[in-house]
């Protein structure tokens, strides 16, 4: 069974860019409260009373998934950057975690990508070349797989040598764990670099309450961010 699940008082709107996941499940699981799912055929049709902006106290996470623009407004916005190619889609995950925030989520791993247009990749690198300048925070997760995701190594060494802040994770079977606690020790000096999904999850939410507060997560911020 393919299912969609979409976040907020009563579900979704695809129409007001409400939390949207796609997942896989044998059987309907149980959902946190506020949620609810459908087949994905029924996606299309669901009414735009469901969605949160019309719902009275509707609250929680925008998700935006690439091609859609985000446009930066009163929420912060968290980039979920790393790994796409040859390893599981732990940004679905990601999203699931920050659906109760008051957040945007930015997704650049397509539910769909048109492998048939020629243009298609070159709108991709553009799409996350912007958004990731658009973000509050950039968070990266470098999971265990076959490849060594050099498109995501390079976006990191991009946004370390910047002011964004920066949450970053690395599974400790990375082929490349190493190289990047030694080059943001140079370029981010005190940046963490979590060992595990949860904890890197964990650090985003920290930064994300935080931010609400008024206050910055030096963690998040390395030397570069002080």
């Amino acid at each position: 069974m393919r299912c969609t699940y979409g976040y907020g008082t009563a579900g979704s709107c695809r129409a007001h860019d409400s939390v949207l996941l796609v997942v896989e499940a044998d059987s309907d699981p149980q959902l946190p409260a506020g949620w609810t799912y459908g087949r994905l055929s029924e996606l299309s049709s669901l009414p735009a009373a469901m969605c949160p902006a019309h719902s009275p106290g509707g609250a929680g996470a925008k998700y935006v998934e690439a091609p859609s623009e985000y446009t930066p407004g009163g929420l912060p916005a968290v980039f979920l950057a790393g790994g796409i190619g040859l390893c599981k889609n732990w940004q679905q995950e990601a999203a699931a975690a920050f659906a109760d925030l008051e957040v945007a989520v930015l997704n650049p791993r397509r539910a769909v990508f048109p492998v048939d247009d020629p243009d298609a990749e070159a709108k991709q690198v553009l799409w996350e070349h912007t958004h990731l300048h658009r973000a509050t925070l950039v968070m990266f997760w470098f999971p265990a797989s076959q490849s060594h995701q050099p498109i995501a190594l390079y976006e990191l060494g991009m946004m370390a040598a910047g002011p964004t802040p920066l949450v970053v994770g690395a599974a400790p079977q990375y082929a490349r764990r190493n190289n990047v606690e030694v080059q943001l020790s140079l370029t981010r000096p005190g940046l963490e670099v979590h060992e595990t999904l949860a904890d890197t999850l964990r650090a985003v939410r920290t930064f994300v309450k935080a931010s609400s507060e008024g206050t910055v997560a030096q963690t998040s911020s390395g030397g570069k961010g002080a």
